[in-house]
C-alpha cells in the first residue's frame, strides 16, 4: 500500500480503540486498569471539562500542537460522536471515525465498528490536506476537576493557580505553555517535575539498551538453524 507519508504516529487508549465499555478501566492506575492491561492515561482522566477562551478544547487540539513544531500533521481521529464533531470542528479537514455507543452494549457491533475503524485509518493516510495545528495565544482556560473542590483547591496551591470551587483557572502565553500547565496538574508534583529530565534520560537509555538485546538476539536467531531453535525451545520447557 503506498501513503503520502514517510512516518506514522499513533496515539491511542483502551476505550477508545477496543470499544470498551467500561470507563474505570481505561482510566490509569486504577483497580480495573491494573487487571486490564496498560492505558494511556489521558487528561479526561482527571478533568470533567476544558473550556479554553470560553470555548471547549478537545485533548487532540494538545497533542496536534505538541507535534506540530516537528512538522507532524493529525489526519484521522476516531472517538465518540462528539468528540470527532469537535476534531473536525477545530482541525480542518481532518478524517474521523465516530464510535456511537448510544445504543448500549447489548446492540454495540464491537468487530464490525472495529473493522470500519481499520479502513478508516488505512483511507486517511492518504489526506495529505492537513497541516500541522499551530493555535495562536494567549490563553485563558477554566479546567472542572473531577476530583472536586478540595481537590481542586490543594492542587492549585501547589501550582499557584486560581480556583473557585472545583474549577481551575490557567492563564498561558501560549498552547505548549497550556499543556505544560494541564500536565503539572494532572500528573506532576513539584518534585517530580525537578526529577522529571532525569527519569526521561534514564528512560530513555534503558529503551536504548533494551532495543540493542534485541537487535543482538534477533541477530543470533538468524543465523541459528532452525533445528538448534527447536531442540532450545524443547529443552526450556522440559526444564520449566
Amino acid at each position: 500500500m503506498t501513503t503520502g507519508f514517510d512516518n506514522i504516529l499513533i496515539i491511542t487508549d483502551i476505550e477508545g480503540s477496543s470499544g470498551c465499555w467500561n470507563y474505570r478501566g481505561s482510566s490509569f492506575m486504577t483497580a480495573e486498569w491494573g487487571r486490564a492491561c496498560v492505558a494511556m492515561h489521558t487528561l479526561t482522566s482527571s478533568i470533567s471539562w476544558l473550556e479554553v477562551n470560553r470555548k471547549p478544547l478537545a485533548e487532540i487540539e494538545l497533542f496536534s500542537a505538541s507535534l506540530a513544531p516537528f512538522g507532524v500533521r493529525p489526519i484521522f481521529f476516531s472517538g465518540c460522536p462528539t468528540a470527532c464533531a469537535q476534531a473536525s470542528a477545530a482541525i480542518r479537514k481532518i478524517d474521523s471515525y465516530p464510535i456511537d455507543k448510544s445504543a448500549g452494549p447489548d446492540l454495540f457491533d464491537a468487530d464490525s465498528w472495529r473493522s470500519g475503524l481499520v479502513s478508516a485509518a488505512l483511507d486517511s493516510l492518504n489526506n495529505v490536506a492537513t497541516e500541522p495545528y499551530t493555535p495562536s495565544g494567549p490563553f485563558q482556560a477554566e479546567v472542572t476537576w473531577r476530583g472536586g473542590d478540595i481537590a481542586a483547591q490543594n492542587l492549585a496551591r501547589r501550582w499557584g493557580f486560581d480556583q473557585e470551587g472545583a474549577r481551575i483557572f490557567i492563564e498561558a502565553a501560549d498552547i505548549h505553555a497550556l499543556y505544560r500547565d494541564l500536565i503539572k496538574l494532572c500528573y506532576l508534583t513539584p518534585l517530580t517535575e525537578r526529577i522529571l529530565p532525569f527519569g526521561l534520560f534514564l528512560y530513555n537509555l534503558t529503551g536504548r539498551f533494551g532495543l540493542a538485546w534485541a537487535r543482538r538476539r534477533l541477530k543470533k536467531d538468524k543465523y541459528l538453524p532452525q533445528s538448534r531453535r527447536w531442540t532450545r525451545k524443547t529443552e526450556k520447557r522440559l526444564t520449566n
